[in-house]
């Protein structure tokens, strides 16, 4: 088996710069691995695994890092491509297709946490395969957008200041303010990956914070035009 086939002999390219905009650039080729990355074999409705060649990838963040971003806007790369992005304990965190200025070509940004062993995969979109040039960024801080890029931000409110977790810090409650969907989904995650609550067709309200113990959270919240991430710190 080459590396790169699976979870469990990927590629590692080791611990990623601690200071934006410094990076770690990966030249490879989807040809001749196979399709080890899909909905089937994976049994989940978050994984939106495509019917292409993948190469599964491991890296682990800095210190430093609150977001990282990957790419394959490269001139190097040469087919349609699509990126996913997984915690220490391989649970799907992100996935995104396009986002380059370049058809085709994918830039995902996603919350991680500091000194974690983090897992990517590359792929083609339907069944498209061939060569890219993967970029590996701690982007704490660096690149801002819309809710439906999928990005996460430290201290300021992307989109607009819309879906802002409130109070934050929260002690034995928080509130979601500012939505402009009919309703959302949001689970809480904690800094290993685990999901410890989720709320669905939320539409306003306090959520309890009953059980949780003082930390940084993730907040996933799924709205009718994707995906968006929120960080809550709890203190009791």
């Amino acid at each position: 088996m080459q590396r790169g086939e699976t979870f469990y002999n990927p590629i590692d390219v080791g611990v990623l710069p601690y200071n934006y905009p410094n990076n770690f650039l990966v030249s490879g080729t989807t040809e001749g691995f196979y399709d080890n990355y899909n909905l089937s074999n994976l049994n989940t409705s978050y994984a939106k695994g495509q019917p292409s060649a993948d190469v599964f990838y491991k890296f682990t963040t800095p210190w430093s890092a609150s977001n990282v971003s990957i790419n394959t806007c490269s001139p190097n790369t040469n087919f349609d491509t699509y990126l996913h992005v997984f915690w220490t304990d391989k649970s799907w965190l992100n996935s995104r297709d396009n986002g380059c200025n370049a058809f085709g070509k994918t830039v995902l940004n996603s919350g991680t946490g500091p000194n974690s062993i983090m897992y990517a995969i590359v792929e083609g979109a339907g069944s498209a395969t061939g060569n890219y040039t993967l970029e590996f960024t701690n982007c704490t801080g660096c690149r801002k957008g819309s809710v439906n890029e999928e990005i996460v931000n430290d201290s300021e409110n992307i989109a607009g200041g819309v879906l802002v977790p409130t109070p934050n810090p929260a002690n034995h409650s928080f509130t979601i303010e500012n939505i402009p969907f009919d309703r959302i989904s949001i689970d809480i995650i904690n800094n290993k990956g685990v999901l410890l609550k989720k709320v669905v067709d939320y539409e306003g309200g306090d959520i309890d914070l009953s059980g949780f113990s003082s930390g940084l959270y993730m907040l996933k919240i799924l709205t009718s035009e994707g995906t968006t991430k929120r960080k809550l710190v709890v203190t009791k």
